[in-house]
């Protein structure tokens, strides 16, 4: 049974949602930490490597579309897990700004930006604190495992296994075993409840039920997002390395998506900052001279930034276009 109880009891989770000063006062620390660390981050680039290079237009605009629908797709995902609680979630256009607010916050130190955003912001629309913070959990989880699953896949494919380090493949398999454990449903509503329990002792009963079938439809969409990133990954690194060829495009995606998902595990780096480089640069050296990876992973990243600041700005100007009327400022 998919329900959550109409009347929470006041505690820390709906007194977050509920106090309007409180949450003024949280936004704007928010924003401002977020500006900060980003201009922290791009003050802290060098920014020479990038200056020899051909960054032909054209190809830059071919791959923005794909590098933003794999963004525009994740709020989808996190609605399907929102309604699997029995919730309904904000229209698209509130639930992409909500999304994209937060995902900017990765590049805060720290992973509780990030999820903590998507509950301070999901809450004006009077969505239950509780359903979305457990939903950002699950989603956050699933993105992680499908990311190293498939990850593993490609490696297989591409005959590259060998190349990962047996001690960054060792703490891989462990990691992805570990989260999918944490997902299977029997096991994911066990611990939410003991920690819902724990946290929140004054609230009423509530069932909490992620079901396999919300696992399943998160995880088939999130396979596609990953696929998405495959090709503006590739292009970009071909800019970089002109004798990059098509048959390097599985080994790279492979190689992407586990140093993202290492990245996503260094909990007190600002959206997996320099240990996401550290393994690409590492992995990336077996298909292009150990100078170019340096430069190419910059690029990357640089690339990565923009997206996210133009995925934040198409989506605010989606929400302004069919706003919503909120339950509380």
């Amino acid at each position: 049974m998919h329900s959550v109880s109409s009347q929470p009891s006041l505690t820390l989770w709906t007194l977050m949602a509920s106090d309007i000063a409180w949450r003024i006062h949280l936004r704007l620390g928010f924003y401002l930490s977020l500006a900060a660390f980003l201009v922290y981050y791009l003050r802290g680039t060098d920014w020479r490597g990038l200056e020899e290079l051909d960054l032909q237009p054209t190809v830059l605009l071919a791959i923005v579309p794909f590098s933003l629908a794999s963004r525009f797709l994740q709020p989808l995902a996190w609605a399907v897990l929102i309604r699997d609680y029995g919730a309904r979630p904000p229209r698209y256009p509130q639930l992409t700004l909500i999304h994209a607010t937060s995902w900017l916050a990765r590049y805060i130190p720290g992973k509780l930006a990030w999820l903590g955003g998507k509950v301070l912001f999901g809450s004006r629309y009077g969505v239950d604190v509780r359903v979305l913070a457990i939903t950002s959990v699950a989603e956050a989880g699933i993105q992680m495992a499908t990311g190293l699953a498939l990850a593993f896949l490609l490696f297989v494919l591409a005959g590259e296994v060998g190349r990962v380090s047996p001690r960054l493949r060792f703490f891989s398999v462990v990691a992805l075993c570990t989260v999918s454990v944490a997902l299977l449903p029997p096991v994911f509503n066990a611990v939410v409840a003991r920690l819902q329990a724990l946290v929140d002792r004054q609230a009423s009963t509530v069932e909490h039920r992620l079901s396999f079938g919300a696992v399943l439809s998160v995880g088939t969409l999130y396979l596609l997002i990953h696929g998405l990133g495959a090709l503006p990954l590739f292009y970009l690194l071909k800019l970089v390395y002109v004798p990059l060829t098509l048959a390097h495009l599985t080994y790279v995606t492979a190689a992407s998506l586990l140093a993202g998902a290492v990245g996503a595990l260094a909990v007190f780096a600002p959206s997996g900052l320099g240990v996401r480089e550290g393994v690409l640069i590492v992995l990336l050296g077996v298909v292009m001279p150990k100078e170019v990876t340096v430069v190419a992973v910059l690029l990357l990243r640089l690339w990565g930034i923009a997206m996210d600041l133009l995925f934040y700005a198409m989506a605010m100007i989606l929400d302004r276009a069919r706003p919503e009327i909120l339950e509380s400022s």
